[in-house]
Formats: structure tokens, sequence, C-alpha cells
């Protein structure tokens, strides 16, 4: 008679967790208390079931692993050496409070896949590797300092401190202010291979981590990440026609894609036969892109946002500028020809 949600409990007299596994596995973590010594957990697994009590009624449970660790928050300062480069625990290790360890390896891996992948096979310069760890360190370091800081809200031994700290988080989510969603605490990226200002702050939605609706294409509804291939690509509400940036020499060389996102059923034009049209389901892309002001947006091969845009002009900004971090040599010509039609619209 468990309950099938993980579970922290943050009492002075010994911290603890409890994890839902698989089938009838459950986990449980308790911190070792000062005194106490960790050898006598790993060679006496009575003293573990005598800890263990104090959280379940231990006469139902089968005892199948003992480990002993000490939670590390570290983040490793080179992430790149020549042609090795360093990913999950061996960049990064974190207290598992937030449930991030294995999250981020994953961001690691999709972030510097995609950017060896056009390297090798799609004439990339060599200078994108060198952004894997300038996005992965920072926002890796965010992630590993809400974890520890989790794990110091949790694991309080004093029981006055503790009393105080109930009293705090009371207060707060009475009030509506605390913040119990887990994804509020994961930030987006704020360096590297990104659409930025004139001061090198991110351009508007620049690092965000793209929305996921759902979207109908025939008589059958996915995910749009299920339709979209792997790559650059553009989305946009319709505002703006994807013909006008389908022919530019840089998004050619990016190889990139287009969708729109429709709201309502609607006609085609016929001639933008290489965009994906689908319609979403509940609306979440519109509301994304109205809330942001923005009319297509550019997206990155692991889904986050390289930049928006309000206009046509912009948009093709945006292409340049990606395509200036992506290759050693972009066309000059086409380029200025783009800029001159920013200073026109801008005008």
């Amino acid at each position: 008679e468990l309950p099938e949600r993980c579970v922290q409990y943050c009492r002075p007299s010994r911290p603890g967790t409890y994890i839902v596994g698989p089938d009838n596995l459950r986990r449980w973590e308790m911190k070792i208390l000062p005194g106490e010594n960790p050898q006598d957990f790993m060679n006496d697994s009575g003293k573990v079931m005598q800890a263990l009590s104090a959280f379940v009624d231990t006469t139902h449970l089968e005892l199948c692993r003992i480990a002993v660790y000490r939670f590390h928050a570290v983040v490793a300062n080179d992430w790149r050496f020549d042609r090795v480069f360093l990913l999950g625990d061996s960049a990064h290790q974190m207290p598992p409070f937030l449930g991030q360890g294995l999250c981020a390896a994953i961001r690691d891996a999709v972030n510097l896949a995609w950017k060896i992948d056009g390297v090798e096979r799609k004439g990339y310069s060599q200078r994108i590797l060198d952004t894997y760890g300038q996005e992965r360190k920072k926002h890796v370091r965010t992630v590993v300092g809400h974890a520890k800081t989790f794990g110091l809200i949790i694991g309080e031994l004093d029981e006055a401190a503790a009393r105080s700290r109930d009293q705090e988080l009371k207060a707060l989510l009475a009030s509506g202010k605390a913040e119990t969603v887990r994804q509020k605490f994961i930030p987006g990226l704020e360096v590297g291979a990104l659409a930025s200002r004139q001061d090198g702050t991110p351009a508007l939605g620049a690092g965000e981590l793209f929305v996921q609706p759902w979207v109908q294409q025939g008589a059958e509804w996915k995910r749009l990440d299920d339709l979209m291939p792997a790559g650059f690509w553009i989305a946009t509400t319709g505002a703006i026609d994807p013909a006008m940036w389908r022919d530019l020499p840089a998004w050619r060389q990016m190889d990139g894609r287009t969708v729109a996102i429709h709201t309502t059923s609607q006609p085609h034009s016929r001639h933008n036969t290489d965009t994906l049209q689908v319609v979403e389901r509940e609306g979440l892309f519109a509301r994304w892109m109205e809330e942001r002001q923005a009319a297509a947006v550019l997206v990155r091969p692991d889904h986050y946002v390289y930049g928006m845009a309000q206009t046509p002009a912009e948009l093709q900004a945006l292409i340049y500028s990606a395509a200036n971090d992506l290759f050693d040599y972009v066309d000059a010509d086409d380029l200025v020809s783009a800029v001159r039609r920013e200073i026109q619209v801008s005008v």
C-alpha cells in the first residue's frame, strides 16, 4: 500500500526520498546522519531496515540493493579537448533532487550531435563545435545550482531551521507564489549559436525551447516533432509567405525546411508545395507566437529557438545570421541585398 508518486521527506530527524520504480520496485534514499558510520549501513542490512522503518512498514519488503554515496554538485571547466568532448557525468554531476542528471546528459548529446553531423556532412564550420561547451556549461551550471539548493532545503537537520522553512513554504503555497512545475527551473540557452542584439544579449525568443503542438496532417493527429525532419526549420503562423525565403541561397545552403501551422483548416497556395501545412489542435503555437508578437520562428536542430521575426525582412536577416554562425562562407552579394531589404522595411 505505497503511493504511486515520488515523495521528498523533509524530516530533520532523517531526510529521505521515496521513488516509484517499474513493477513492484521501490527506492528509498536516506541521509546518513552526523556520527553514523557509512560502512555500517553497507555491512549490516538490519541497520538499513531499522532506518527504513521510519518511512515504511518493512515487513513486506525484500531488500535487493544497498549503496552508500555522496552527492556532488560539480561542473567541468573545459568540455572540449581537440576531437574529444565531455558530456553527461564526465562533464557535470548534480544532486538528484530535480531528477535532471540523465536529462542534462541527453541535452548534452542532442546539442553536440547536430553540430558534429553538420561539420562532418553538411559543410558547417569547425567554429560551431566551440559553441557546444559555451551553451551547455552555462545552462547546466544553473540546473546544478537549483538541484543543490533543493537538496539543502530538503536535507535540513536543524529542527528550528526546519520549522522556519516549513512555515515559509506553507505561506508561499497559500499565496500561490510557490512554483511547483519542474520545467520552470530549467533555463533556456543564453549564449552560443543564437540570434543576438547589438549589446550581445539574446534577441527575441532566442534560446527558448520551442513548443510542441499537436497538429493534424490528413486525418491523423501527431506531435510536430514527428513530422519535421532533423535540421533547421522555420515555423510560421501563415502570416509570412514561405515563398519569400525558400529560394534564398543561404537558406538552401542550410538545407532548411518550413512549416506553416494554422489554427483552422484553410486553402493553401499551390505555389507553397515545399512547405508542410498543418492545423494545430489546441492553439499552443498560435498563443506562444502571439505572446511574443512574432510571425515566424527559426528553430535549431535541437529544437531551441535561434530567433524570431515579425517581418519578412527580419526573417531573412535571421537566416543570414544563422548561416554566418554555421558556415565559413556565405554569399556576400545576397547578404547585402537582404540587409538592404531590412533597411527599406524598417524605414
